[in-house]
């Protein structure tokens, strides 16, 4: 049994028979199974479940929950710093008449966790509401660090490649401003962004409802399943907003579905891999309700594929997003017309390359 498949039984949200069945304490290597929960930014939760469950009454997993604590302190730490940026800056744009939607990381640690050092972030994802982003974000520069801006700034490799304009640093944390939830020609995109105002009159705080997010975060996963691979921790993501929805589970599907009929499909099997964390239960009402009921895993193999599929392409897609990064620097950092586009033809040239040694390796 994997690494990543003993890590997804461990942070499912109930501890039955059935997950100690996956999980034979003798089969734990303690080291693998911290390097997992860290790559795939489950520290947190593993940490809860372990220590909640009362689970560490063994030594093998009281060792973990001990390895984990480090990095669950180190999370409070960081979450507290961005989390004291994103109020600064929601209240520097709120002085200026503009509005930002909080998303992913910096959202969630408060939505959908309990405690901020259960959920990590990287940096802040902010999405501009209004008509006028490059406003807002004109506006966010005024904040960003002197001495610590990138030397040089293209934005039409922003806007071909990313959903969000070049990276800021504001108070030492790493900024991303959206104009859009994915890249300008992603077929993930959807029309108008749903969003709400939660909280008290005048002073709350404007948020994307609970079934954009749910769509933000599926479209996100099937996104990095096809280019650079998942991580467990956003299949938690996924099942939480499920779970918190309760009865209102059904209505909250179809209007996700509805947002964009297209990738139904491709949701849909995001959403079985989630579910499996679930309480029985609660998994049981969830696969009912996306008319994907399926049997009850009774062993390993029933761990999330997607888990298990987060190592399969990570040579190709590790190789591919090199070229991509390359092709970007050269864009933004050489000066000189005819070098950058010498060295653009050496890296489409390597690609070719890549490419049909992958096609004849297929062929044999």
């Amino acid at each position: 049994m994997e690494e990543t498949e003993r890590l997804a039984a461990l942070c499912r949200f109930e501890w039955t028979a059935e997950t100690a069945s996956l999980v034979p304490i003798e089969s734990v290597d303690v080291e693998r199974v911290v390097g997992a929960a860290r790559r795939h930014g489950v520290c947190g939760w593993l940490y809860r479940r372990l220590t909640e469950e009362g689970i560490v009454r063994d030594s093998r997993y009281r060792e973990i929950a001990g390895r984990l604590r480090a990095s669950v302190l180190e999370t409070i730490a960081k979450n507290s710093r961005r989390e004291a940026v994103y109020r600064a800056i929601r209240e520097r744009m709120r002085e200026k008449g503009m509005e930002v939607v909080p998303l992913k990381g910096i959202y969630l640690m408060r939505e959908l966790y309990d405690e901020i050092w259960e959920r990590p972030t990287s940096d802040i994802d902010l999405l501009a509401y209004g008509t006028n982003p490059m406003a807002v974000y004109r506006e966010m520069l005024k904040m960003e660090e002197e001495g610590r801006v990138p030397k040089y700034r293209t934005q039409a490799v922003y806007d071909t490649m990313f959903p969000h304009y070049p990276p800021m640093m504001i108070g030492g944390q790493a900024v991303d401003l959206h104009f859009c939830l994915f890249g300008r020609e992603s077929r993930l995109n959807v029309g108008e962004v749903e969003t709400e105002v939660r909280g008290e009159e005048g002073r709350g705080e404007r948020v994307l409802t609970d079934a954009q997010t749910m769509y933000h975060l599926t479209a996100h996963y099937v996104k990095n399943r096809q280019i650079e691979g998942n991580r467990l921790g956003w299949l938690v993501d996924i099942a939480l907003m499920m779970k918190r929805q309760g009865e209102k589970g059904r209505e909250m599907i179809a209007r996700v579905e509805a947002m964009n009929r297209g990738v139904v499909r491709e949701m849909r099997e995001t959403w079985n891999e989630a579910f499996w964390l679930l309480g029985e239960e609660e998994r049981r009402e969830a696969e009912a309700i996306i008319e994907m009921a399926t049997k009850q895993p009774t062993d390993a193999s029933m761990a999330p594929r997607a888990v298990g599929m987060v190592g399969k392409y990570s040579d190709i897609a590790k190789r591919l997003w090199r070229y991509i990064e390359k092709s970007a620097r050269y864009v933004i950092e050489e000066n000189d017309e005819k070098t950058r586009i010498d060295k653009l033809k050496a890296v489409t040239l390597d690609l070719k390359d890549f490419v049909r040694e992958r096609g004849e390796r297929k062929k044999r």
